[in-house]
């Protein structure tokens, strides 16, 4: 692999990255194990580097493994639900509870659908030749408002009135707290399978976790321990 020993050894990188041979991903991984790292830092954003032949970049657009891997796991995205649990706060005014709440039910589970995601996070195991892509996505508001409202007739035995005071406060406090947590925001990573030719990708939902995909207790973190060999190629 005369090409990937000139990739390390160039004194001016800029003319090696003018030539138009491409290098798979597997060969970069082989023949330089302990730096591969920086090899794949030159070829990134080329036309050079390629995964089964397809390559991550074309000119100035994504290329077909960026796109079919990404397009793969946004294909399940939305069909793959999330759970987050709130608690129903009374609210006081002047020392008064305003509403009076059981206090053995005050918490409430919600279920969203992601809504929407933007990827942050491309990785690949050598071992199992698979990809993985990290996103951060969105749960629906509008999934918040319904549960909410369900929740909160079921805790206080009362229908929720948006015209009423007391209950606009127990609201706004609940979305408060979801806010503050980030359970509106989640980290979700996939795991992509090249196969004949065709790429499929299948949901890691243990690894799911709120705050986003590089939160404190990150979906980032748990699948770097899950996946002991893999390589970032992308962080965002």
């Amino acid at each position: 692999m005369k090409i990937l020993r000139e990739l390390l050894a160039i004194q001016k990188p800029q003319a090696f990255l003018a030539e138009e041979k491409e290098v798979e991903l597997s060969d970069i991984i082989e023949y330089f194990p302990t730096q591969h790292k920086n090899a794949i830092q030159q070829l990134w954003g080329t036309d050079r580097l390629t995964w089964h032949g397809k390559k991550f970049f074309s000119g100035d657009e994504l290329g077909d493994a960026y796109e079919e891997i990404e397009g793969a796991a946004k294909a399940i995205l939305s069909d793959v639900e999330v759970d987050a649990q709130l608690t129903i706060e009374p609210v006081y005014k002047s020392g008064v509870q305003e509403m009076d709440f059981d206090p053995e039910s005050l918490e409430w589970k919600i279920k969203f659908e992601k809504d929407d995601a933007q990827e942050v996070y491309l990785g690949y195991d050598p071992k199992s030749d698979k990809m993985y892509i990290g996103f951060d996505a969105w749960a629906d508001e509008a999934d918040f408002n319904e549960e909410m409202e369900t929740s909160f007739e079921a805790i206080t035995g009362e229908e929720y009135d948006y015209e009423n005071e007391a209950h606009a406060a127990v609201f706004q406090k609940a979305w408060d707290n979801y806010q503050k947590a980030k359970m509106g925001m989640w980290g979700t990573v996939f795991e992509v399978t090249y196969d004949d030719g065709d790429m499929s990708a299948e949901e890691m939902p243990q690894l799911t976790a709120a705050g986003g995909f590089y939160g404190s207790d990150s979906t980032y973190k748990q699948l770097k321990r899950a996946v002991p060999g893999l390589v970032d190629i992308r962080l965002d």
